[in-house]
Parts: C-alpha cells; structure tokens; sequence
C-alpha cells in the first residue's frame, strides 16, 4: 500500500455527508477500504434511521456502489459479505469500538487473506496508568487475529517488541532473524520493586550489523550473505562470482566456509542464535549448490575414498554433519550420509554395505556424545577395516582418544585434513 492514500477515520452523518466523503476519496485515489462501524455510534444517534448494523451498512455500502467509488463500508457482522463483493484493500474503523469489538473486526483477515487491516492504539488505554502496557498487549493480540498495520509510536521498544514477538510466535517468514535482531539491537531490562512498581530501561546494543563482519571479509558479498542469512540473494551472488571469473573452490574455500565458520564463533560467543544458525547453514547450502556442479565435472571418476557419516542416536543436531559432508565430497570423496538420529546399529551396518573406509561421527550433546563410544566398540567387537573419525560442539581430542576413535576435527575444514591423514594421503 505504499503511496497510496487511505481513510483513517470518519462517521456516519447521512447520505449526503457520506457522498462527499465518497467523492473526495474517489478524487485523491484511496485504495479500497471496509470500514467497521462502531456500535456505540447508534446509541447517539449518528445513526438513527437504522434499526441494526447491518442496515447502515447497507445503507452506506449503496451510497458508495452509487458514485462507483472504490472504497465499501461495512459493519462487522456485514464486512463477509462485504468483501467478497470488494476484495478491498484495508480495514478502516470509523470512530471508536471496544477492544472485543475490534479484535473481532479483524478475524475478517483469516477469512480474505489479501486483506489488509489497520487501527489505533491509543484509545485502548486511555486514561489508565502505565498505558504502554495495555497498548503492546492489545497490539500482540491484534496481531494474533490479523492486524496488519497500527497507528502506533515506532520509538517505544516494549510495544515494538511485543510486534516482533507476535509475528515470532505466528510462525511469520523470517521472523524469528527479525526478533532477534530487534531485541539485540533494543535491550530492554524490566525492573521490579516497591517504590516504582516497573520501571524499563532501554539500553542500544553496541554491535551493529556492520561489527558482524570481520574486517578481513569487508566487501565480501558471499561472505556476508552467509553471516546474516540471506537466502535470496547468495545464488545470485555466486553465480556472478563464477562468471567474473573467480575459481568455485575458492568461493567454497575464501568465502562460504569461513562464513559459516565465523557464524559458529558468533553462536559461541551467544551475538547468534540458533535460528539464525540454522539460516546461515541454509544460505551456505544454497551456495555450495551452485557451485557442485562444476567442482563435480572436474573430479576425477575415481573416489579418494568413502565415508560414511551421521549425527548419533539421539542428537537431531546436523549442521555441522552437513558442512563436513559437502566438504568431503568437495575434495573428492564419496561420503553415504545417513542424517541425523542413527542408532549405532545402523551405522555399522552402513559402513558394511558401503565398504566404508572412514566413519563419521557427529554429536551436539553431552548426553548423546557416549553413543560414539558404542559404535567404536562395535567396530572393534566385529574386526571392521574402519576407522572412527569424530567430532562436534562438545567433543575434544581428548574425548576421542578416551573412547579409541583414531581420529578429531572441530571443523568442516580440519575434517578433510583428517580424513586425508587416516587415509595416507
């Protein structure tokens, strides 16, 4: 809607007043509107030739079918029927309502999804203490039952929190990347005690989106579409680093793995979350994709080796698991990946089948690290010519030569150097 016009607010004064609303909308080119009627404006006498909602809406919604105007008004038990003949573009409420009321208005959004819907806040709360309170509550709820727009202050952290919390908790795309941000960026400490009941106090984080970016990788595009998740855009960026003539491993090499690696730094150090993790990973991924093609025709036929690779029973973390994976098969080697949760059971059975010269192990926790000593055990219980390589979060060489695993990375990129000593090469 944006440089559009829209009605914010009017009442209903009879025909001829609507008319010249109408009209004056009409010449300025406002987009389409419905607009809930309050039901406290029949008890003054706005309206009193109607007897129900339902006909002044009626009565309105002819007046403007009549000069052919695009905006519909209508009440809320009318506004269905209203939109399917509109298809109009916001909800504007004229004059003030009740909370339930409102709220109910909007459940018209669930209803005609294209819809739009917009309201005041400042109302609700009107001549109560600690207005802002009541405000961002109203706020999450009209969220929850379709609110689209609100006439609101922008400045206030707690109301703007509770909108990115709202959209969180609705599963909105990118939503959870836009919370964290936002409550990164806008700390917010709520204190209580007996002489101010609550007091907030916003303090700026002092990390911006720029200190994300190690100054070595300044100006890296793919870099940076890694560290802050941008999905849509690191295709487009590769591909127009393969045509500029940049060589596809050394995007892999300079660029998407170092990215990665850095986001793992800032999940350590808590800046990053793991939403934001698991998008980063994703964006990676995405690049990596781009890129296999040509790292594919340029390997040779023959494998360097095969490793068969899982996360271990009982761990559903994978991330890491898929950046040493994509490695591997970057650098030559054809690597089985059985995902993630795999009992040692199947493992082993696994590295049978596929002739297996290396197994990798991955685990997130600390309550899941010991099922890598079961499958080591079974390797050595049934004489298999494996070799158990693991790594992880939690997992240290230490912990490797306790259990008798003949091998440790702590990243991707150690990953394939470790495979290469097991190996000989």
């Amino acid at each position: 809607m944006a440089n559009r016009f829209v009605l914010n607010e009017t009442s209903y004064h009879g025909k001829g007043a609507i008319k010249e609303i109408v009209n004056e909308i009409k010449a300025r080119g406002f987009g389409k509107v419905l607009v809930c009627v309050d039901p406290d404006l029949i008890k003054f006498g706005v309206a009193a030739k109607v007897t129900d909602l339902l006909d002044q809406a009626k009565i309105v919604y002819e007046i403007f079918s009549q000069v052919k105007a695009n905006p519909t008004v209508a009440n809320v038990q009318a506004g269905v029927a209203a939109f399917k003949a509109s298809k109009a573009d916001a909800i504007v409420a004229i004059g003030g309502g009740s909370p339930i009321d409102a709220a109910k208005a909007m459940w018209i959004k669930y209803e005609y999804p294209e819809i739009h819907i917009t309201s005041g806040l400042s109302n609700i709360s009107f001549g109560l203490p600690e207005r802002l309170f009541v405000n961002s509550s109203f706020m999450a709820l009209a969220i929850g039952q379709g609110l689209t727009m609100a006439i609101a202050n922008p400045s206030q952290d707690l109301l703007m929190h509770a909108v990115f919390a709202a959209d969180l908790l609705m599963n909105k795309p990118d939503a959870d990347l836009r919370y964290i941000n936002r409550v990164s960026e806008h700390k917010i400490s709520v204190v209580s005690g007996e002489v101010d009941a609550v007091q907030t106090t916003t303090k700026k984080s002092g990390s911006g989106s720029k200190d994300l970016i190690p100054p070595e990788h300044e100006g890296d595009k793919i870099f940076e579409a890694v560290v802050k998740g941008r999905k849509n855009k690191i295709e487009t960026l590769v591909q127009d680093a393969l045509q500029g003539g940049i060589d596809a491993q050394k995007v892999i090499d300079e660029s998407l793995i170092p990215a990665i690696n850095h986001v793992g730094v800032l999940f350590d150090k808590q800046i990053y979350f793991l939403p934001q993790l698991i998008s980063s990973a994703e964006t990676m991924e995405t690049g990596i994709g781009v890129v296999e093609p040509i790292l594919a025709a340029n390997r040779s036929s023959e494998p360097l080796g095969t490793i068969v690779i899982a996360t271990v029973e009982h761990d559903i973390h994978d991330i890491g698991k898929n950046l040493v994976a994509l490695m591997l098969r970057n650098y030559g080697y054809r690597v089985v990946d059985l995902g993630k949760d795999v009992p040692a059971e199947d493992i082993i059975q696994a590295a049978i089948r596929e002739k297996a010269d290396i197994i990798g192990l991955s685990a997130l926790m600390t309550t899941t690290m010991m099922e890598m000593k079961k499958v080591v055990n079974m390797v050595r219980e049934q004489n298999l010519p494996v070799k158990v390589m693991i790594g992880g979060a939690v997992i240290t060489r230490s912990f490797a030569d306790e259990i008798g695993a003949e091998g440790y990375s702590k990243d991707a990129q150690e990953a394939v150097v470790e495979v290469a000593r097991l190996l000989g090469r």
